[in-house]
Order: C-alpha cells, then sequence, then structure tokens
C-alpha cells in the first residue's frame, strides 16, 4: 500500500491520520491558526524576496503543530525519499501542508510526496488506466512557454530514467507542449503516468496550466478529460504547486 496522511477537519479540531503497513495513526489537535500564517504566507509566495526561505520555515513549523503528535513522530522515521500520498479536505487544500518541517526539512522536500488532486478523483464508476508490467509508460510535457530551463532539467532526468529502464516515453517541449496535443493524449488513454512540468496560474474563476503559445488548460477542463478515465499518475509540477490563493478554485 502507499502510506498515506489524510487531514479532516472535525468539530473537536483537525483530524491527521497515517496509514501505513503497520496500520493507522491518528489524532485531533487544534487547527492552525490562520493568523500566525497570514503574514508568513504572504512573505513566502514572494520568492524574489530575501526572506521568503525563512517565511517558508514559519509556515511549515505551524502546520507541523496542527499534526498529531503520533503522526508527526511516525513521520519523522520515514527514511529520505520515501513515498507518502498526502490526501488533505478541500476545506484545507489552500494550505501548503507539503512545507510541514521534518528533520529540518520540509517533508515536500525530503519525501516523495504525492498530493492528490482536488476535482480529478474518478468517478465512483470510473475505471483509471492501469500501470501494467515493472516500466510504466510515461508522456511528459515540460517548459511550454520557453522560459523555464529548470523544467527541461527535470525531464531530461526523467526521460533518461525511463529510457534506462527501457520504458515507452514521450517528450513533449517547449513548442511541441501545445493545448490541443496535450488534451489529445489525454483522451487516447494511453500512458500510465502523465507528468506536466511548466507554469500554472490562476485567474479570477479557477487556476490552469499554460501550454505552449499561452493557450490555458483549466482545472475544470482537466476534471473533465480525467474523470472518467484517469492514468495512473497524474503529476503537474508548477511554480504554485500546493498553494491556492484564497477565493479560487483548486
Amino acid at each position: 500500500m502507499i502510506p498515506t496522511l489524510t487531514l479532516r477537519p472535525t468539530a473537536a479540531g483537525l483530524r491527521s491520520r497515517l496509514d501505513t503497513e503497520d496500520g493507522p495513526i491518528d489524532g485531533v489537535m487544534p487547527p492552525p491558526s490562520r493568523r500566525r500564517l497570514a503574514e508568513p504566507l504572504q512573505r513566502a509566495v514572494n520568492w524574489t524576496s530575501p526572506y521568503a526561505a525563512e517565511a517558508v520555515r514559519q509556515v511549515g513549523a505551524v502546520l507541523e503543530e496542527a499534526l498529531a503528535p503520533d503522526v508527526r513522530e511516525a513521520l519523522e522515521g520515514f527514511p529520505d525519499g520515501a513515498l507518502l500520498r498526502l490526501d488533505v479536505a478541500r476545506e484545507l487544500a489552500r494550505l501548503p501542508w507539503e512545507w510541514c518541517h521534518q528533520t529540518g526539512d520540509p517533508i515536500g522536500l525530503r519525501l516523495a510526496l504525492a498530493r492528490t488532486a482536488l476535482g480529478l478523483e474518478p468517478d465512483d464508476d470510473a475505471s483509471a488506466h492501469p500501470a501494467t508490467g515493472p516500466s510504466p509508460s510515461l508522456l511528459l510535457l515540460a517548459n511550454p512557454t520557453g522560459n523555464l530551463p529548470g523544467a527541461l532539467d527535470e525531464a531530461s532526468a526523467i526521460a533518461d530514467a525511463y529510457a534506462d529502464a527501457g520504458a515507452v516515453h514521450e517528450v513533449l517541449e517547449g513548442a511541441d507542449a501545445t493545448a490541443e496535443r496535450f488534451i489529445a493524449e489525454l483522451q487516447a488513454n494511453r500512458w500510465d503516468v502523465v507528468h506536466f512540468a511548466g507554469h500554472g496560474w490562476f485567474d479570477d474563476e479557477e487556476s490552469y496550466l499554460v501550454l505552449a503559445g499561452g493557450h490555458r488548460v483549466r482545472a475544470s477542463e482537466l476534471a473533465s478529460l480525467l474523470g472518467r478515465q484517469p492514468p495512473a499518475l497524474l503529476l503537474l509540477n508548477t511554480h504554485f504547486s500546493g498553494y491556492v490563493p484564497p477565493g479560487v478554485e483548486a
């Protein structure tokens, strides 16, 4: 099983539950203080500020306090790079739980952390694309806007790993990573893993991915495309991953 950290609001406070092969661990703590989070969150998202890193640490410390002590202790025992799935209730999803500090580093850096995307859960009767064989097939979309060289480095490292394993993969970079191609590949349902590395942003209505030529693929459109038959794994790595501004639908 995939170890899963579940966060849910309750009448008594915030319930955190960690499910592993050894069984569940859970507890209830007071929810994180919005007052203590407000100022450091504003500073943290200004990545040009010299105070951003310290603000991320402050936010992570506040969020860490909201986890049950037994859950915190168990997470500290996870080895670096261990897989952890984060399942967060909609009411709590705007907070960057990936910044929770563990042994000095946010768990989003120390662990292989994947958050369940709101709005992209399959329908009850949906059939997800199965990940078959030891090396799942991979579609990579990287740097559609042409101004994120780090996204190309990310895609190159992942593609090399898949190539070394002899796995089927395809990389769409820059101008080739169009909205039309992205949508067509999702509709074809032939990839076990779909990985996006590029810009994500938001407007007054919802968040969206930016594809080649500045064309947008909105969260609601993704939900429609993926709701019936999603890939085994969809990873959207944007510079605003894990942060949803107030009033904007994830």
